[in-house]
């Protein structure tokens, strides 16, 4: 089965924030720069921004199908809930072209069940980034209207390029780059991503088989 995931980097810089790229694809005018308000915009939750107290209210978007938050074993109870873990994001990065989340978009076919897609979703989520890679993940499935009638059902999977370490923080070292080991960039992670989404779909297709 083709697996068509495609990798977007969220920062500062230029204006490329979550926010903007939420505001991108809803048609809808949100010009404050924060990684809360993207993840508050895909998991259809209400987030507020530590730092200006400002609210981004998402309660009522629709075809949200799923959210969740996936967590290393090691990580601490801040980095599991969603509203503490963005704003510690906000906190540790002080640049104003900082880096804040990478996201993959994975495209999901039809013919997949609901917890089919959640299985492939967090099956390709957890072995890529939070085993290998000690990252936390948070995820939302969504299912828009397609232009021919039926849904187009897809995944936005952010995650902050900097692992929990052994004792639950933040690491000292992004997982960015292309000499640092386990990076999330690069041609070949790309690969090695898109190889590994590819199997999960055809695992879960081969079920319907």
């Amino acid at each position: 089965m083709h697996a068509n995931i495609h990798i977007n980097a969220i920062s500062r810089s230029k204006g490329k924030n979550a926010v903007n790229a939420a505001s991108y694809r809803s048609g809808s005018a949100m010009r404050t720069r924060s990684v809360v308000g993207a993840a508050a915009y895909r998991s259809g939750e209400s987030l507020t921004h530590h730092q200006n107290g400002q609210v981004f209210d998402y309660t009522r978007k629709e075809r949200v199908e799923a959210s969740k938050m996936l967590v290393p074993e090691q990580a601490k109870d801040w980095a599991r809930n969603r509203e503490s873990y963005w704003n510690a994001v906000e906190d540790r990065e002080k640049r104003k072209d900082a880096l804040l989340a990478k996201e993959a978009l994975l495209v999901l076919p039809r013919n997949l069940s609901h917890e089919q897609q959640v299985q492939v979703v967090e099956g390709w989520a957890n072995e890529n980034l939070v085993q290998k890679r000690g990252l936390v993940v948070d995820y939302a499935i969504h299912a828009p209207d397609a232009s021919d009638g039926e849904k187009n059902y897809h995944a936005h999977v952010l995650y902050y390029p900097r692992p929990i370490d052994e004792n639950g923080e933040f690491a000292r070292t992004k997982l960015t780059g292309y000499k640092t080991p386990n990076t999330v960039d690069g041609t070949k992670t790309l690969q090695e991503f898109r190889f590994s989404f590819q199997e999960h779909l055809n695992a879960a297709s081969a079920e319907n088989d």
